[in-house]
């Protein structure tokens, strides 16, 4: 059993001020079967293969309730909510990873390749009570009442592939040159469903269901440069990235494409002191792409107080880190 309790306080333009609070009590019963397996084969002095397989088949079952409410500044009430979501969702899981190294006659020199990939799917079915009540000056003006069957099932195939050829150029400095090819696609289907005049859930409920399918294509490309002395290490990482998202509503027929190209580096440097005291300095750019779910979200009753609204003039966040740091141990 989770319990949690969040107070928060947004102060908007115009000086106004929204209070929230929410409690909720959620219990979980989770069982899963994993298999995890290797196999390492050397084919000859400068080749090695390296295979992982590993799967899962779980049921989750949840039982989640929440009592949520907001004010303005002078804490008069804005609206509540009070809602349980019980729902047992069964899943699986297959994820390969084959790994083949090719080591040159040069020292250093080599060539690797990597494919990889994971599928999974998921089944479940979730009952939503939800009551919701709006105020005006205090009293209640409006009631919103959900009870709601969801049959909601999902299916994913994400597949990976990579290159990567490295080139010494002294003893001291080396090289190397990557491509990296990812390509994911995944449906995601919710049918909703309300009770008729005989208490049974057979009403289809077009507004809260959804049919929709999310690819993902990324093409990469990586260039590092690395020194080593026994004083003094740097490396450079270069990462030019370029990444398609596309996602269709299959029940209205409307489609969303985004395509977006990023520069990502970092950068390290190092000095070693002793065998034991080093001072080094890391830093890293990033691009954090804005999923396709915020750019047109699937439409939810699940939470009635907070409605997500797509923004389909999203662009990545950036994101830059620096880390200063001194080891000395013994």
């Amino acid at each position: 059993t989770v319990e949690e309790e969040t107070i928060a306080q947004n102060n908007l333009s115009d000086s106004i001020q929204l209070n929230s609070l929410t409690s909720s009590n959620r219990d979980s019963d989770m069982r899963k079967h994993r298999f995890n397996s290797r196999y390492d084969w050397k084919i000859d002095s400068l080749t090695t293969l390296t295979l992982k397989l590993s799967g899962s088949k779980g049921k989750l079952e949840v039982d989640d309730y929440t009592n949520a409410g907001g004010s303005d500044s002078k804490f008069l009430g804005l609206n509540s909510n009070e809602r349980r979501q019980s729902s047992s969702t069964e899943s699986g899981n297959f994820t390969y990873d084959a790994y083949v190294t090719r080591k040159m006659k040069k020292v250093g020199r080599s060539i690797s390749l990597r494919f990889a990939g994971n599928m999974d799917d998921s089944n479940g079915d979730t009952y939503l009570n939800s009551t919701t009540n709006f105020y005006q000056q205090g009293l209640v003006d409006s009631v919103y009442v959900i009870d709601q069957y969801k049959d909601i099932w999902s299916k994913s195939n994400n597949i990976r592939t990579s290159v990567t050829y490295t080139e010494p150029i002294s003893k001291k400095l080396n090289s190397s040159l990557g491509y990296e090819y990812n390509n994911s696609k995944q449906q995601s289907v919710t049918n909703s469903f309300n009770k008729d005049g005989s208490g049974d859930y057979t009403v289809y409920d077009s507004e809260f269901s959804n049919d929709f399918d999310f690819n993902t294509q990324r093409h990469a490309i990586n260039l590092g440069v690395n020194f080593k002395s026994e004083k003094f290490e740097w490396g450079l990482n270069n990462n030019f990235r370029n990444d398609n998202m596309f996602q269709r509503n299959n029940n209205d027929n409307i489609a969303v494409n985004r395509d977006f190209t990023t520069y990502n580096p970092n950068a390290r440097i190092r000095y070693n002191f002793t065998k034991s005291k080093s001072l080094g300095l890391n830093y890293s750019h990033g691009n954090n792409l804005p999923s396709l779910s915020q750019i047109q979200p699937l439409r939810q009753n699940t939470d009635p107080l907070n409605i997500i609204v797509g923004n389909e003039s999203l662009t990545p966040a950036k994101r830059d880190n620096v880390n200063l740091y001194y080891y000395s141990y013994n």
